[in-house]
């Protein structure tokens, strides 16, 4: 499952998966609509949170927020399983210079969820432990 609010992005996913069945695209804002694509799962999800101003023009990023991941996190607490993964991208970016939130409230936010969650941080292509994962341990 796949949220885009850029319409850019959503007509190139759509090209690109639509001989895969597996696949489901929404054209959504997932600070507003994520819970409701979730909440008929009835079983652990795995989240890729990245849903933020890419600094490319016209793709469809929410002028008011820039980057909801609080919004996101928040719709996750709501969905009544607590021990998805949780990914999030760009975690040097959280710095409430260039978004408009910083990785103590991602955090909180996430501990809300469940104080469980076991954080974890990974290199990604762009610079080091630039990948916060949250998982519970089995």
């Amino acid at each position: 499952i796949s949220l885009e609010l850029s319409e850019v992005f959503f007509n190139n996913c759509k090209e690109r998966f639509k001989y895969n069945n597996k696949i489901k695209l929404y054209k959504a804002n997932s600070k507003y609509d994520l819970l409701n694509i979730i909440s008929p799962i009835r079983s652990q999800i795995t989240f890729w949170l990245d849903s933020h101003w890419s600094g490319t023009p016209n793709v469809g990023c929410d002028p008011e927020t820039i980057c909801p991941i609080l919004y996101e996190l928040e719709q996750i607490k709501q969905h009544p399983i607590k021990t998805h993964t949780i990914m999030v991208d760009d975690i040097r970016l959280m710095d409430k210079i260039h978004f408009p939130v910083n990785l103590q409230e991602i955090l909180e936010k996430i501990k809300e969820i469940n104080p469980n969650y076991i954080i974890k941080y990974y290199d990604d292509w762009t610079a080091p432990n630039d990948i916060l994962v949250a998982y519970i341990e089995k």
